[in-house]
């Protein structure tokens, strides 16, 4: 019986790695994932589903609750955008930390700590908070 638990269990962690990674679990099928890798760049395509899912959950977020209150984001990107950013150029456990980052620095004290723009926005890029 510890031996059907150990087996199931290794199959929900290789379906969890798959999701969070958009990576499949066999091993010896690197030249496949390479080639898929390479495709999906070439036509901008997003193929793992924690990424899609946020860029969705981002889009509708945009779409109905950003102008709801009519308050303008200081920052340039945009909170939302920064994001959205995030999540395409980084892995979902990265850009999600990124995005809890920046939301956890927007606030009315960071005119303090960041550079402006011509537009008086607060400059803060993706590639300035990569955590690895």
């Amino acid at each position: 019986m510890s031996y059907l638990k150990s087996i199931v269990c290794s199959m929900l962690v290789c379906l969890f790695v798959s999701v969070c990674l958009g990576e499949e679990c066999s091993p010896g099928d690197t030249l496949t994932q390479e080639i898929k890798a390479k495709q999906s760049k070439e036509t901008g395509l997003m193929t793992n589903p924690a990424k899609m899912l946020a860029k969705l959950l981002i889009n509708v977020y945009q779409a109905v609750f950003s102008d709801l209150d009519n308050q303008i984001c200081q920052f340039d990107p945009s909170c939302s955008e920064f994001s959205k950013e995030a999540f395409e150029k980084y892995d979902p456990v990265q850009a999600t930390l990124m995005t809890s980052d920046r939301l956890q620095r927007c606030n009315p004290f960071a005119y303090q700590y960041y550079p402006k723009n011509t537009n008086n926005y607060l400059i803060d890029k993706t590639e300035d908070h990569k955590l690895w």
